[in-house]
Formats: structure tokens, sequence, C-alpha cells
């Protein structure tokens, strides 16, 4: 069983045959394709070939009704056709999605990131209130020994020097 010809197969062998020769009609191509080719296209399919052909300023119709390879066409044809801008377009559309994809990873890092910092602000801001309290009480704990002294003990002798 053979494998079904796609669009992009169709739209090269259409290109590929009218630069083969100087001009060629629409019939000229029809028969071209049905000789050479195990598939058969209907004049309308092929006409809107090359209709896309035109718009894509591949391929345009001469006043004599005979289409011609642009050179843009010629170009295009030589570096694989659409085709090989099939491929290019599919691997642009992945690396996209790779690029996307990592830039989501990264995101997400940056959100645990983010989040740990927050914690770890949070804890030193309580650890730095707590020290503040806590040098605080001990200012206070200074001022008031030295206006509030302790009482000496009873049983301490007191050496004073004769």
């Amino acid at each position: 069983m053979e494998t079904p010809i796609t669009p992009i197969q169709k739209l090269d062998t259409v290109l590929y045959v009218i630069s083969l020769s100087q001009t060629k009609n629409l019939g000229g191509i029809k028969d071209y394709i049905s000789v050479n080719s195990k598939w058969d296209m209907t004049t309308t399919y092929i006409q809107n070939i090359l209709d896309r052909l035109a718009k894509d300023r591949y391929a345009k119709l001469q006043p004599s009704g005979a289409w011609i390879i642009t050179f843009d066409g010629e170009i295009f044809k030589d570096t694989g056709g659409y085709h090989a801008k099939f491929l290019a377009d599919a691997a642009d559309a992945e690396q996209r999605r790779l690029e996307i994809d990592r830039l989501r990873s990264v995101n997400v890092s940056n959100d645990l990131n983010q989040k740990m910092l927050n914690k770890l602000t949070n804890r030193l801001s309580w650890a730095t209130w707590f020290a503040f309290g806590a040098a605080m009480a001990l200012l206070f704990w200074s001022i008031y020994s030295s206006y509030h002294p302790a009482p000496i003990p009873i049983n301490v002798k007191v050496n004073i020097g004769k």
C-alpha cells in the first residue's frame, strides 16, 4: 500500500514541474504530473496549488497563460521547498515549546526561592525584635539597679581597713 501524498509534497511537486520548463500551462502541468507520478490531481486542485504558489510569490502567471517560477521560487525550491519550510517551522515550534517549559521551570524555582526568602526574612525579623526586647530589658534593669542597689545581706562581714 502506498503512502498518501501530502499537500506539502504536492506543492513541492508542482513547483518543481513549473521549474523544469521555461513556461507551462495548466494542462501541461497536469499532463506532466499524470505521466511522471503515480498520482493524479484534478485541474481545479492544480489551479489551487498554483494560486498558492502565486500568493507566496514563488510562481506567476504570464499573460500567455503559462506559469513560470520566480527567482524567489527558484531559491525556495533549491533550499528544500515547502517540505524544508515545514520541518524548519516544526523545529522552531519545538524550540519555542522547550523555551516556554524552561521559563516555567525557572518561574517555579523563583517562586520557591521567594517563599524561602520570605520565611527566612520573617524569622530574622522576629529574632531582631526578640534581641531588641532583651536589650531593652537589660538596659532597664541596669538603670533600675543603679538607683536601687541591693541591700547587703546581714551575714556578710565587711572588712574595713583600720
